[in-house]
């Protein structure tokens, strides 16, 4: 829908070469209508068919308002009143009964008024007073006829169908839908455009998909899908390539007009069946069939696109709005724009406004979807856990939630030798440190650091880095202080080495060349330049320290960490000690220090900056802290019970983040620190480095101690928006600095609007999350897979016949 109304508004679906797929587009309204025909009626059906009582008609309608009703009417009122949309829509009574009653759709004069792709919520809305009542009716035939259940809802279904193809024919044919030369309706008050957005119109798209419901509860109540359906799910690939064919078809061989000129009856008929087969072929993979097969289905349960589905709702009510409003920044009239620009920058404030609606207003609703306390008597009486269970399967209010990704194969991998515990939190960490990084890159080209109050905290958002150190410590330690506490081998030196390589060369070289290629944002001048930054050797030369991806100067020092660890912790090993969890504070304690030391003896004996400072002599201290936690974490996890101050720890995950925020606080505006890229005191940056230490510390610690199932800090650090920004941020770190950099060479502060620091950030983040999503998915990933081939590892060797016969003996 977003592509269908940035085509229409930039004139591009009427002039573009794609234009007759964009066009099109609202095809997204059947196949949401055909999704909730499925979701919504297959508890009543699977009741019917299970002979057992379906959901009470209260619950079900007090669960669709609190579905579709406040993110709606907080939607027309902020739309109303920040953007200006449709003013004096609400002028009277009569507008705001009609508005914030879904009734549009009954009054042609009112039809495109304040949310104009709302009119579809009209029609949903009626479908929901509509649908229990029919399901009693089915039930109700069910009893007295001889007849089977499941042919009573066929014909049910069937009757459905052929009624709304019967009101279309009516609607098309009769003199209310009969038009002049310029569109006006004849005949008839009421006039086509409402009467042909009725119930009635559409319930052949809703009968489609309460016949799949149908369909899935019937397989499911035989106990095996039926041979017909098993084949269906065996095919994704094929339904979709006919969901494109019919897609195809209705776009560019039926001869519709690309704009709103009204259709014949001919044409509107072929439009609607061509709309339903493409909507029931792209739906037919996601019921039947094995879930966690097929490229298709892998598609559609991955991170991003999970997670548009979660907040589709407010994707679908504000994106209009803001294709709009950025059409209105960039000073484009109607039928004006870049289609593209309009798409990335109407789809990043899109997705965000719709983020803050499904947590803000929708989720915190949908919480009270068990009914209001004078409902509660009744649901105790019936469990409410049976009722889940048995009658609500597929009930997208009832099984709503997305589980977080888990964190990063390769890192999260590390923790679980020894035991098996897992940090889901450190995935949103993650995602914070990128986007911070981001967010001060972005202040800095712009000049909010030194122009805005805001700059002073933005300034310091490369604080960033010194969470990655942390995580890096503690993370890739564990796995070696666990096997040092129990006594047994930690991890092969060569599989931590290959683990290594594989998570962070192939997608660093990839940033690279793409730079050097394609961005044109970075200049290689010889040999010599190649081996200093594709061997991530540029912190060791003055000449080249700010060379390459200017922010992979952490890269080399990581990867000088990657080489010092296993090292570490063989060396300690080889201690005798009795007191092995005191050793390896110790040690840690003693990384601190020479880490802080080295710091401060290079900036007491060097008048001017020097890369020194970024080896990682002078970054140990950092990553000391996060070793010093795996430590302390390991030890917990090994006791009986957890020691009364680790339990205190973990229950106030509110105040070391309160802790990590004074921190921030101060470092941003007690030290007196620069805004911009200069050289700073001793005092400064010693200063600097504690603080960036203590704020990456406080926020590490709700995410390594504690209940991960409880706190709100918890609870936002495992948002699947975040726990999948998480999964990318690697090339979220990568990919922006450079993106950035080329838009600014391309004139992008000219031709972005006047905040431009906003606008800037909000098409960074975009073309950013894009980039990192295709790195990972087509890169990162599949070699990740690799992680267990360990090229110089030795393959044990086939047995001889005569060594087992001797074993056998």
């Amino acid at each position: 829908m977003l592509l269908h109304h940035a085509g229409f508004a930039t004139g591009y679906s009427a002039n573009g070469r794609f234009g007759a797929l964009l066009a099109h587009g609202d095809a997204g309204v059947p196949i949401f209508f055909l999704i909730s025909g499925f979701l919504l009626y297959r508890p009543f059906v699977a009741a019917h068919l299970a002979d057992r009582p379906g959901l009470p008609i209260w619950r079900f309608w007090w669960r669709r308002l609190l579905r579709i009703v406040p993110a709606f009417w907080a939607a027309l009122l902020l739309v109303y009143l920040l953007f200006g949309y449709a003013q004096g829509a609400l002028a009277g009574p009569r507008d705001v009964l009609t508005y914030f009653g879904f009734l549009q759709i009954y009054d042609p004069r009112r039809f495109f008024g304040a949310i104009s792709q709302g009119w579809s919520l009209g029609t949903e809305m009626s479908f929901y007073l509509f649908l229990p009542l029919y399901a009693l009716a089915v039930r109700a035939v069910a009893s007295r006829v001889r007849v089977s259940r499941l042919r009573v809802e066929a014909l049910g279904l069937v009757g459905l169908y052929l009624t709304s193809v019967a009101f279309r024919v009516a609607v098309f044919s009769g003199t209310a839908y009969r038009l002049d030369a310029v569109g006006e309706a004849r005949g008839a008050p009421w006039g086509a455009l409402a009467v042909n957005y009725w119930l009635p119109s559409f319930l052949d798209l809703f009968a489609m998909g309460m016949a799949l419901a149908l369909l899935s509860s019937w397989g499911h109540e035989r106990g095996a899908a039926p041979r017909a359906l098993a084949w269906v799910g065996r095919h994704p690939a094929l339904w979709w390539a006919m969901a494109g064919l019919s897609y195809w078809a209705v776009s560019t061989r039926v001869g519709l007009p690309r704009d709103l000129t009204p259709l014949d009856p001919h044409e509107a008929l072929i439009r609607q069946l061509l709309y339903g087969l493409t909507a029931l072929f792209l739906v037919l993979p996601a019921v039947f069939g094995p879930q966690d097969r097929g490229a298709v289905r892998g598609f559609l349960r991955s991170g991003p696109v999970a997670f548009v589905g979660l907040v589709s709702y407010g994707v679908y009510l504000w994106h209009q709005a803001w294709i709009g409003q950025v059409k209105d920044w960039l000073g484009w009239d109607l039928f004006q724009g870049n289609v593209l620009v309009v798409i990335v920058g109407a789809l990043a404030f899109a997705v965000a406004t719709a983020a803050a609606s499904y947590y803000v207003v929708e989720r915190p609703f949908l919480r009270l979807r068990t009914g209001p306390r004078c409902w509660r008597g009744a649901r105790r009486r019936r469990r409410e856990a049976q009722v889940v269970t048995d009658h609500l399967v597929g009930d997208p209010d009832v099984e709503e939630r997305l589980e977080a990704e888990p964190a990063h194969p390769a890192d999260a991998g590390l923790p679980v030798v020894g035991n098996r515990v897992h940090f889901p939190g450190l995935d949103g960490l993650r995602a914070m440190a990128a986007l911070a990084v981001l967010v001060h890159h972005v202040s800095s080209a712009t000049g909010t650091n030194t122009s805005h109050w805001t700059g002073a905290f933005f300034a310091r958002m490369d604080a960033g880095v010194p969470v990655f150190f942390l995580l890096s410590g503690f993370l890739l330690y564990r796995p070696f202080v666990v096997a040092h506490l129990e006594d047994r081998p930690g991890p092969a030196l060569g599989a931590f080495y290959w683990r290594r390589l594989l998570r962070i060369v192939p997608a660093y070289w990839l940033a690279l060349t793409f730079a050097i290629v394609v961005l044109g944002t970075v200049d290689v001048g010889d040999a010599g330049d190649v081996l200093w930054l594709y061997g991530f050797a540029q912190i060791y030369s003055k000449a080249h320290v700010l060379d390459g991806l200017v922010q992979a100067w952490s890269l080399a020092v990581e990867v000088s960490f990657y080489l010092f660890l296993p090292l570490f912790a063989v060396a300690l090993r080889s201690i005798p000690a009795v007191h092995r969890v005191r050793t390896q504070l110790l040690a840690c304690a003693g990384l601190w220090v020479i880490g802080f030391g080295t710091q401060a003896a290079l900036l007491a004996t060097h008048d001017e900056a020097t890369p020194a400072t970024l080896w990682l002599p002078s970054q140990l201290d950092l990553f000391a802290l996060g070793m010093g936690l795996a430590v302390v974490s390991a030890w917990a996890a090994r006791r009986r019970t957890e020691p009364g101050w680790i339990l205190w720890v973990g229950r106030h995950p509110g105040l070391w983040w309160s802790l990590a925020g004074v921190s921030f606080l101060v470092v941003s505006t007690g030290l007196d620190l620069p805004r911009e890229f200069v050289d700073l005191t001793a005092r400064q940056e010693l200063g600097r480095q504690l603080l960036y230490a203590a704020t990456a510390f406080f926020l590490l610690l709700p995410a390594v101690f504690g209940d991960p199932e409880r706190g709100r800090i918890r609870a936002f650090l495992r948002v699947p928006l975040v726990a999948w920004l998480g999964l990318v941020s690697y090339g979220v770190y990568l990919w922006h600095k450079d993106l950035l950099d080329r838009l600014l060479e391309e004139g992008a502060a000219g031709w972005l609007p006047d905040v431009r620091f906003l606008s800037l950030l909000a098409l960074v983040v975009a073309l950013t999350l894009a980039a990192a999503a295709l790195s990972y998915y087509l890169l990162e990933r599949p070699v990740l897979r690799l992680k267990g081939r360990v090229p110089w590892r030795r393959r044990p060797a086939p047995a001889r016949a005569d060594e087992l016969g001797s074993r056998a003996r």
